[in-house]
């Protein structure tokens, strides 16, 4: 794989899911939608989806299976704690 392919990573909780475009050791993009069919259509707008050439996680959006490595890990659980934070809005702070 060079290290140019852009990978989509994504997580997926009650509510939420949440998409990091990455590639080499960075990522170039960030998008958040309801569930995976409406954050495949969020990096189409943003003009990412020709662009994927593989997922890792919970939404695939038509691309092929990237089998991962520690940093798409370290992605996943970024996602995780961004998308709890982001649940945590909507209830009243108590």
């Amino acid at each position: 794989m060079k290290p140019e392919t852009r990978i989509l990573v994504s997580h997926c909780t009650s509510g939420i899911c949440g998409g990091l475009v990455t590639r080499g050791p960075g990522f170039d993009g960030i998008a958040l939608a309801r569930d995976c069919q409406g954050l495949c259509k969020r990096l189409e707008e943003q003009g990412f989806t020709g662009e994927l050439r593989y997922y890792y996680g919970s939404c695939s959006c038509g691309l092929k299976e990237y089998k991962g490595d520690y940093r798409m890990l370290e992605l996943i659980l970024f996602l995780k704690r961004l998308l709890t934070s982001l649940e945590h809005l909507e209830k009243p702070y108590e």
